[in-house]
């Protein structure tokens, strides 16, 4: 008992680490879901997107999709950049789609051929690159229809825009109390950032307490103590694991405060609180196994820097993972913060990835199998330096 109020005694010594990946996790959150969040009360209209296109028929046809387009989105021409440079906008966001127009197009329209139009999107399974296409599909069959019904080319056009732009504000419903829609991506957001807040909070914090406890004069004096190497094991693993449970305990509470109303949670909120739990326990027990290494207590930071970021990057948090490249994709899913945001893009009505319960159940089990590497890693560790040293 006494192992275990001393671990927390050194653990509030360290609690500016905690602190500090606490505030930019918050300050993360609630950025994105000031950036992407719909505020408004009792108008709904439709979401303005970032379009860039290169139109090589400069037909009336592709001259009217981008016209009207461009009615409600922000749209761009891009023929005078090479492919890269278009490529490194859509990653970075400046752009969320880009449209290709071939030569010929229009023509072929007409002439009842298969088209195609090269749709590259920054979500290109998410729902804006289903509006999108949606709206341009539906401005080609339109337009279709009055040049086969007599109708120039010219007078095509302006009896399409006349129809497809009759947008209207639609006033939506709300019951007293109802929470702002920005709510669904605070809670997405809040989930997708949690996991590198908390690794980098257990492994800066509490990997320090543990690996102190290993430096030469303090494992000297514990050596001394009657209780058995295995047993202050477990008490550091309990510990870290009671402190992640705070924590994502603490999490959870805020998130379902402030989305008491979202959708993430009403429709996936067992799901969700899941995922967070199966989260806390593969990061303590990941945490744990690090720190059954002879690492220098100096050295956590460089270390947790690493592995935090490799997580964070490959496993799609801080980089979407419809924007990751396939090959980046299949290394990430040998990491487990992966499976953790893939399961919180699935609960999210705005996410990329549709909802798919077997993929959920997968996910976790995926999540589960890491954690028993990670605890199973840790005492065999453990063991080989305690037989090492006996």
């Amino acid at each position: 008992m006494n192992l275990f109020k001393n671990f927390f005694r050194l653990l509030n010594k360290n609690k500016n680490f905690i602190i500090i990946y606490t505030v930019i996790f918050s300050v993360l959150v609630v950025a994105m879901g000031s950036m992407f969040g719909v505020t408004s009360d009792s108008i709904f209209k439709e979401d303005a997107y970032t379009i860039c296109y290169v139109d090589e028929d400069n037909s009336e046809l592709t001259k009217g999709i981008i016209a009207f387009l461009s009615e409600a989105n922000k749209v761009e021409d891009v023929s005078d950049r090479d492919d890269t440079s278009v490529q490194n906008l859509l990653f970075f966001r400046t752009y969320m789609h880009e449209l290709k127009f071939s030569e010929g197009f229009e023509n072929k329209v007409l002439a009842g051929e298969d088209i195609s139009i090269d749709y590259v999107a920054g979500l290109p399974s998410g729902v804006q690159a289903y509006v999108i296409k949606n709206q341009v599909d539906t401005y080609i069959s339109t337009y279709k229809l009055y040049v086969e019904m007599g109708y120039s080319k010219e007078e095509a056009v302006i009896k399409t825009n006349e129809l497809v732009k009759e947008h209207s504000e639609v006033n939506v419903m709300k019951e007293d109390g109802e929470a702002p829609a920005n709510e669904n991506q605070i809670v997405f957001s809040g989930a997708m950032y949690f996991w590198y807040a908390l690794f980098s909070s257990i492994c800066f914090s509490a990997g320090v307490v543990v690996l102190s406890g290993m430096e030469e004069n303090l494992s000297a004096r514990i050596e001394a103590a009657p209780v058995s190497r295995a047993k202050r094991n477990l008490i550091n693993t309990l510990a870290i694991t009671l402190f992640g449970l705070a924590y994502s305990g603490i999490f959870l509470l805020i998130m379902f405060i402030i989305g008491k109303d979202s959708n993430n949670l009403q429709q996936y909120g067992v799901v969700y609180v899941v995922n967070v739990i199966l989260a806390t326990f593969v990061i303590t027990s990941m945490t744990s196994f690090i720190t059954s290494f002879k690492i220098k207590a100096t050295n956590i930071n460089m270390l947790t820097n690493i592995v935090g970021m490799a997580c964070a990057f490959l496993g799609g948090e801080f980089v979407p993972m419809d924007v990751l490249g396939e090959g980046v994709l299949k290394v990430g899913r040998f990491l487990p913060s992966y499976w953790f945001v893939y399961v919180n893009n699935m609960t999210y009505s705005r996410g990329a990835i549709a909802y798919n319960i077997d993929e959920v159940y997968k996910a976790f089990g995926i999540q589960i199998l890491f954690i028993l590497v990670f605890w199973i890693g840790a005492a065999a560790v453990g063991k080989i330096r305690s037989n090492s040293r006996g």
